[in-house]
């Protein structure tokens, strides 16, 4: 089966608006999008929870540190569309990590078909 995957990088401009109000030089955050085209996923069907789901995917992203420090902060399902919608914030050390997110949208069969994440680098 061959499977496409696109990701894009989008500009958190309200990180940036905060940064450079607190005079700050770094640069702006951003986020990585995962999306597919129409009937494709970015993950295979599973019965796990929508975080693990997610989690397994940033790990085969090369995201491994970063998937394992991450907490659930919202889940819901959407009542229309079935799909299971999960917030996900990052955690090192029992703190949470400012602006490190993952959202991720989860079908009924346990089929990742969007994840957004901009979560902090964590060095093993």
């Amino acid at each position: 089966m061959s499977r496409t995957i696109r990701v894009s990088t989008t500009l958190a401009l309200l990180g940036a608006g905060a940064l450079s109000a607190c005079g700050g030089e770094a640069a702006a955050p951003s986020a990585r999008v995962y999306s597919t085209g129409a009937g494709e996923r970015l993950s295979a069907p599973s019965a796990e929870p929508a975080a693990a789901v997610a989690g397994q995917f940033l790990r085969a992203q090369g995201q491994a540190r970063a998937a394992d420090a991450l907490q659930i902060a919202a889940e819901f399902r959407a009542s229309k569309s079935g799909l299971r919608h999960v917030r996900l914030e990052q955690q090192v050390a029992g703190l949470r990590v400012y602006g490190a997110y993952a959202r991720a949208a989860v079908n009924d069969r346990g089929e990742l078909v969007h994840l957004i994440d901009n979560l902090a680098y964590l060095a093993a």
